[in-house]
Parts: C-alpha cells; sequence; structure tokens
C-alpha cells in the first residue's frame, strides 16, 4: 500500500472525509478542535463522576433508612403477637371468671328459691335445726349468714375482676388496632423508599451508561488524535523524501554532467595527442630535420597544453568527488524540534567559563523532555557521561560507504544503550540540561570519518533539512 493511500485511509477513518485539504483545514486545526472535543468530554466525565457520588449516597441512605423501618416493622410485630397473646389470656381468663360467676349465682339462687318456696333450703334447715342446743343453732345461724356474705363478697369480685379483664381485653384490642396501623404505616414508608430506592438505582444504572459512552467518545476522540498526528508525520516524511529524492535527482544531474563535460575534455585531450602525433610526421616529413630548440620549444608548447588539459581534468574529478561528497548533508533528519539558539562557531566566547572555545556545534532550545531524534539510522556507539556534556549519545552511520558520526548532548533521559540500532526518526532521548550548561537544550555535532574529537566536528547546519 504506498504512503498517499495510507493517509487517505487515515483521514478518511477519523473525519468521514478524504483528506483535511478537502475541508479546509489544517492538521494542527483538527489536532486543536479535537483537544477541545477531549476537554468537553473530560469536564462532563468529572460532573458525571460528582453525580454518581451523590446519587450513590443517597441511594446508600435510602438503604439505610428501609433497614431501620425494617427493624421497627419486626418490633411492631413483635408487639402485636405480644398484644395478641395478652389478648388471648385475657378471654381466657374472662371466660374462667364467668363459669365462676355463673355457678356462684346459680348456688345462691338455688338458695333463694327454696327460702322463697320452702321457707329455706331443707339442707339450710336441717342444718340448722340439727343443732344440739341453742348456742349451736345461733352458731350455725352465723356460719349461713358468713356464708351467704362470702358468696355475696365472691359475686362482686368476681363481677369486678371481671370487669377489669374486659377492659383490658378493650384496651388490648385498642393497641393492637393502633399496632396494625402503626405497622401498616411502616409498610407503606418502607415501600416509599423502596420505590426512591429504585428511582435512585435506575437513575445510577443511567449514570453509568451515559458515563460509559462519554468514555468511549473520549476513546475515539484519542485515536482520532493520534492517527491525525500519524498522518500528519506521515505526511510530512512523504514531503521530505520527496524533497530528498529531488535533491539526490539535482545532485546526481550534476554529477551526470561533470562526467560529461570530464568525459568531452579527456576526448579533447586525445584529440590533441593524435593531432599532434600526426603534426609530428609531417614536420619529419617535409623538413626532414628541424631545428632543435624549435622542437623543444614545440614540445614544451604542447605539454603545457596537455598539462592545462590534464588538470581541468583533476579538477573536474575533484568537483565531482566533492559533489558526491555532499549527498550526505543535507539529508539529516532535524535531531529536536525548537529553534537554533546558538550556531557552530569556532571563536565563540564560552558562556560559563568566559574563555574563547570553539561551539563545535548546533544548539537547539526547547523546554525539558522534549524529544530527541536520531538525525540518521545507524548503531549507538556510545550512550553515558560525558565531562562537560553530561548525558550524552554518539550514534555511528554509514551512507554509500562512508562513516560519519553524530553526537547529542546535555540530556535529560536517554532510550537507547550502546550497541542499539536506530532509525532515522526515532526517539532516542529526552531534551535536558545535564552536564556544564546553562540552561535546557540540545547540543548536536556532525563528524565526518567517525568521531575523533573535538577537532572533528564540522558545522552541522549544512546537513540538516
Amino acid at each position: 500500500m504506498s504512503r498517499g493511500i495510507f493517509i487517505f485511509l487515515l483521514i478518511s477513518w477519523f473525519s468521514g472525509e478524504a483528506s483535511a485539504e478537502e475541508e479546509g483545514k489544517s492538521y494542527e486545526e483538527i489536532d486543536n478542535e479535537l483537544t477541545e472535543q477531549q476537554l468537553e468530554i473530560e469536564k462532563d466525565l468529572e460532573d458525571y463522576g460528582f453525580i454518581q457520588a451523590e446519587e450513590e449516597e443517597h441511594l446508600q441512605k435510602l438503604d439505610e433508612k428501609m433497614i431501620q423501618v425494617d427493624s421497627e416493622i419486626t418490633n411492631k410485630k413483635k408487639d402485636m403477637e405480644e398484644t395478641e397473646s395478652r389478648i388471648k389470656k385475657a378471654a381466657e381468663g374472662i371466660s374462667s371468671l364467668e363459669e365462676s360467676l355463673k355457678s356462684t349465682k346459680e348456688t345462691l339462687d338455688t338458695r333463694l328459691k327454696a327460702v322463697q318456696q320452702y321457707g329455706g333450703d331443707p339442707d339450710y334447715l336441717t342444718f340448722l335445726f340439727d343443732a344440739a342446743s341453742i348456742g349451736d343453732f345461733l352458731e350455725r345461724l352465723y356460719i349461713f349468714h358468713k356464708a351467704a356474705e362470702q358468696d355475696h363478697r365472691l359475686l362482686k369480685t368476681y363481677g369486678e375482676e371481671l370487669k377489669e379483664l374486659a377492659e383490658l381485653e378493650a384496651a388490648l384490642a385498642r393497641q393492637q388496632v393502633q399496632l396494625e396501623e402503626e405497622t401498616a404505616e411502616m409498610k407503606a414508608i418502607h415501600a416509599d423508599y423502596r420505590g426512591q430506592s429504585g428511582e435512585k438505582l435506575n437513575l445510577v444504572t443511567s449514570l453509568y451508561e451515559e458515563e460509559k459512552e462519554l468514555k468511549e467518545q473520549l476513546e475515539t476522540v484519542q485515536n482520532n488524535k493520534a492517527v491525525n498526528r500519524l498522518a500528519k508525520q506521515e505526511m510530512e516524511l512523504e514531503q521530505l523524501e520527496k524533497e530528498a529524492e529531488l535533491r539526490f535527482s539535482l545532485e546526481t544531474g550534476k554529477n551526470k554532467k561533470k562526467r560529461q563535460e570530464a568525459g568531452e575534455m579527456k576526448k579533447t585531450e586525445e584529440n590533441y595527442n593524435q593531432q599532434k602525433e600526426r603534426s609530428k610526421k609531417e614536420i619529419a616529413e617535409d623538413s626532414g630535420k628541424e631545428d632543435k630548440s624549435s622542437e623543444l620549444t614545440l614540445k614544451t608548447e604542447e605539454e603545457k597544453q596537455v598539462l592545462e588539459v590534464k588538470n581541468l581534468n583533476e579538477e573536474n574529478k575533484s568537483e565531482e568527488i566533492d559533489e558526491e561528497a555532499l549527498l550526505v548533508p543535507g539529508l539529516l533528519h532535524r535531531p529536536a524540534d525548537g529553534r537554533v539558539t546558538s550556531a557552530f562557531n569556532p571563536k565563540r566566547i564560552h558562556p560559563i567559563t568566559g574563555e574563547v572555545r570553539a561551539h563545535n556545534g548546533t544548539d537547539f532550545g526547547g523546554e525539558k523532555g522534549r524529544n530527541i531524534y536520531a538525525a540518521e539510522s545507524g548503531t549507538v556507539a556510545a550512550s553515558g557521561w560525558r565531562k562537560g556534556f553530561g548525558n550524552t549519545i554518539l550514534l555511528d552511520h554509514l551512507t554509500d560507504e562512508e562513516k560519519y558520526t553524530t553526537l547529542y548532548a546535555h540530556l535529560a533521559f536517554m532510550n537507547v544503550k550502546e550497541g542499539d540500532t536506530v532509525t532515522k526518526g526515532d526517539i532516542i532521548a529526552e531534551m535536558g540540561t545535564t552536564g556544564l550548561s546553562t540552561g535546557i537544550h540540545l547540543h548536536f555535532e556532525v563528524h565526518p570519518g567517525g568521531y575523533r574529537g573535538r577537532e572533528s566536528a564540522v558545522d552541522p547546519e549544512s546537513y540538516l533539512h
């Protein structure tokens, strides 16, 4: 799949359009819009979090109230059971008293009827007249009256107890009704709490569903941002490759022209040599002998012309070699974003020591943690602390069988170690201010032929995009 098709699919995936240009928006504008969407969704998620917490707290309180009401209903039921038991006992007491009262009344009624009908109860009269003496008679009569009084008191007591039991039964019945009403009220409250709890539970469930949708939207926006940035990088990479191809084509064209000129000069030299040989033959045939000094003069002039041709060829060859060497410069990936804060300067005054000391590289400014990129594919020759440079990485590169080294210094964090293989544009470190440094920046050097110390550094500017 070509890079153009790949970018088309990426942009279509997150925007539904063929490309950002068709919408009239740049990648930066799309990224800003997606960032705003992301912030809005994150704010909504935060609000939903607060609402969920409040509703869950309300739901918990309702659950606690329902538990309390359940406990009260249980207690009311126990009270009702106890009241029912007491009512039952009161009813049994009333029934027993009624039986005793009935029996006592029947006995008294029998005695009264006997007295009215026969002038007294036969047993009662027999009891009296069987007395052995007047004293015994009076004593028996006294006992009879006492028994009658006892019966009356018993009847009265039974009546009072019966009344008390009836009142107790009525009170217990009223209490039973009250307990039933309170229980019904508690059940109604419990049902209301249960209804509120159900509503809160549905609300919390709905909030969780909406939160889930927001998280999915957030994930989509984040994916869209990543795709947009990847598409931008791919587009930039494609543009850089086109520029590199164009530069290579131009350089190749120049080299081809140089080679053509060199070939033409070589032909001119060959033609000149052939012409010289023919001239010698013609001179020998026409004059036989020539003046020696004239021959030397001619030879000197001829050699001078030959030498000029050779020098021109050598110059062309030298220029051709230089052009091939320049195939590498200008193709390096920029090692860091941000402006150049200090250029290559052999006579720079050091900002810390105040001494005139060559600045053998280019400094890029930025904030701590900014990405540092591999300027070209290669191998990590060194990764660690260097005096003055702090955390430093050296990468060895081999292009068209020519070796050169790039150096990255004052790093905050290093992502690679010695022996690792990196690809052009890989993130190898983060910008920092370690070592002898006045602020956060990247110090970048280029060493053609490999690193041989400070003296092998050249100005990196001509090697960068």
